[in-house]
Formats: structure tokens, C-alpha cells, sequence
């Protein structure tokens, strides 16, 4: 599969140091990872910059509904995702 969009080396070393800039332990930014599985399977993410962070994630299996049921009912849907990193920037 073809890349989206294709990325000179120029522009590339410009994203790796925005990223670098953005990214240090300085300026590290709350992470609030979301998955439709088990939420500890992106926890680890917060130790490589050593942030706080919320793991959003199906937990119990079984339920039955509509997407957007399941979601709510784990608390992975879109107000949940947003009052998760409003709680980690307060």
C-alpha cells in the first residue's frame, strides 16, 4: 500500500524536530489514549515521555447495542474522551 502522501527529507527532518520540540520531557503533553480493547494495551505510552495519562478501553465483553451504546456503556464515546483529558489538564 502506497503511502497517503509522500514526504521529502527536508520536510521530514522539519516534522522529527517539531516533534522532538513538542514532544521532551520540557514540554511533555497529557496523553489520553482510546481503544476498542483492552485500555493497558497503550499505557505503556505515557513512560516514554513520562506524562500522565488516561487509558480509555473495553475492559468487560459481552454487551450487546448500537456502537455508539457500547461505546457510552465503556466510556470510550466522544463526551467521555473529552472529560477524560479535560481531567488532565485541571
Amino acid at each position: 500500500m502506497a503511502p497517503a502522501y509522500a514526504v521529502t527529507g527536508t520536510r521530514l527532518a522539519m516534522d522529527v524536530r517539531c516533534a522532538h520540540r513538542c514532544c521532551n520531557g520540557h514540554r511533555a503533553t497529557p496523553l489520553v489514549t482510546v481503544l476498542d480493547g483492552h485500555p493497558h494495551a497503550l499505557a505503556f505510552l505515557s513512560a516514554i515521555q513520562n506524562t500522565p495519562v488516561t487509558t480509555l478501553g473495553v475492559t468487560r465483553f459481552g454487551q450487546c447495542g448500537t456502537i455508539d451504546d457500547v461505546y457510552r456503556h465503556h466510556g470510550i464515546d466522544v463526551d467521555s474522551i473529552v472529560a477524560a483529558g479535560l481531567d488532565l489538564i485541571d
